[in-house]
């Protein structure tokens, strides 16, 4: 009975071991993609430009397609906090002292899962600044063609545990809420699990 007991066992758990079959893709921006952070505080409003040359030139990920679901593993992107702009030398210092850029210099994104809608896609992703990860799901549209990605992110940089930087003696304060905008056009070049 014991032996029976074990073979049982053995083919339960080896069908809870199978590989699970991904497709792959490499995936690179376009030069013409953008990203950017828009802020404001009680007397104006700034934007900081993320410059798309410093991505990856490719970024491989692992897939698994559901529909309506496709769920992905190591969807990875790291971006550098030096990669943004906010248009003068004042505003770049203040975003660094406020993401703690020399503690943390990088923003962390991973994709884990896209669903599809009639009105488009809702992307949900881990995004982690200053060491805390939040999971947001954020609305995805696709323009007229099938390459071109848009979106818009409001977060509260509190819940980063950040702090919203006070000048001219409190005089001019920076609001907590943010927005993340992208545009990003991508090439995306698809692969079976025994190709390379």
């Amino acid at each position: 009975m014991d032996k029976y007991l074990a073979i049982v066992l053995f083919v339960v758990l080896s069908s809870f071991c199978l590989k699970e079959e991904f497709e792959y893709a490499d995936v690179s921006f376009h030069t013409s993609s953008s990203l950017f952070i828009q802020g404001s505080s009680n007397v104006n409003t700034f934007q900081c430009h993320f410059n798309m040359a410093s991505m990856p030139a490719k970024t491989r990920i692992y897939y698994q397609k559901n529909e309506p679901i496709i769920s992905f593993k190591n969807a990875k992107l790291k971006l550098t906090n030096q990669g943004f702009d906010c248009g003068s030398r004042l505003i770049n210092k203040d975003f660094h002292e406020l993401l703690q850029s020399e503690k943390y210099p990088f923003i962390h994104l991973e994709l884990e899962k896209i669903v599809s809608h009639d009105y488009g896609y809702t992307a949900y992703v881990e995004i982690q600044i200053a060491g805390k990860k939040i999971r947001y799901a954020i609305p995805i549209k696709q323009k007229e063609t099938t390459d071109k990605y848009s979106g818009k992110l409001d977060i509260n940089i509190t819940d980063f545990n950040l702090v919203p930087p006070k000048k001219m003696l409190g005089a001019i304060v920076v609001r907590e809420e943010i927005s993340i905008h992208f545009d990003f056009k991508l090439t995306i070049e698809t692969f079976t699990e025994n190709e390379e």
